[in-house]
């Protein structure tokens, strides 16, 4: 395949994951590493009160990136161990497109739906971390940036060149 087409086709998959990228931000697909690839990402050890934290998730979004159209999202904790996540087509916000899981199972954040397919690796009192398993698809990170808004931040490796993106997130009424 054609180096160009292939890279096309791999920014096309990302611009179709604006709608819940922040929850799968994997639509690049899985890959299976060469024998040689670093390893798993370490799980951060994560507790219920330390999922907590980030009830500042919940509500209405507004996303976008520079240049980009908006997209719109929500995020609901179904329980104490359990976020659900919603885009939808249009900012009325009545027909969900997509719909992912973040779960608390044991002292394991997981991303994905129905098959969790990122890992939190690090958090602190303002931020998220996924990584992809090993070798495969991009990461990013969830970093509130004041009381009605926060922001994903998306890298991945493109032919060896890093690659990042950043969507802003602003609460809507």
């Amino acid at each position: 395949m054609n180096p160009s087409n292939r890279h096309a086709r791999s920014r096309r998959r990302l611009a179709a994951c604006a709608p819940i990228i922040l929850v799968f931000a994997g639509c690049g697909g899985e890959r299976t590493p060469p024998p040689d690839a670093a390893p798993a990402p370490t799980p951060a050890r994560v507790t219920v009160a330390d999922l907590q934290r980030f009830r500042w998730l919940e509500g209405r979004w507004r996303g976008a990136v520079e240049g980009g159209a908006p997209f719109f999202e929500s995020y609901q904790f179904l329980d104490d161990s359990t976020i659900g996540s919603f885009a939808w087509s249009d900012s009325t916000m009545t027909v969900a497109s997509d719909t992912g899981r973040i779960w608390l199972r044991g002292d394991s954040l997981t991303s994905g739906w129905p098959t969790p397919q990122r890992v939190a690796t690090a958090l602190d009192s303002v931020s998220m971390h996924f990584s992809a398993p090993r070798g495969g698809g991009n990461e990013f990170t969830w970093r509130t940036t004041g009381p009605d808004a926060w922001e994903a931040r998306l890298t991945w490796d493109s032919a060896g060149v890093p690659r990042e993106r950043i969507y802003r997130m602003q609460r809507l009424p």
